[in-house]
């Protein structure tokens, strides 16, 4: 099993938050920020899915 080019492992660098996401969803995040609590989100808070 390997992870899905498609989807990331999303981890908020101010809340902490943790949830997976399509590519979609994360340049949506990249753009507006965390859907949480509207921190800055940069592509290091990405990483593959497990």
């Amino acid at each position: 099993m390997g992870s899905d080019p498609d989807r990331y492992e999303f981890v908020c660098p101010s809340c902490r938050e943790d949830v997976v996401v399509d590519s979609m969803v994360q340049a949506e995040l990249l753009g507006r920020g965390c859907l949480f609590c509207r921190a800055d989100v940069a592509e290091t808070d990405f990483g593959p899915v497990d």
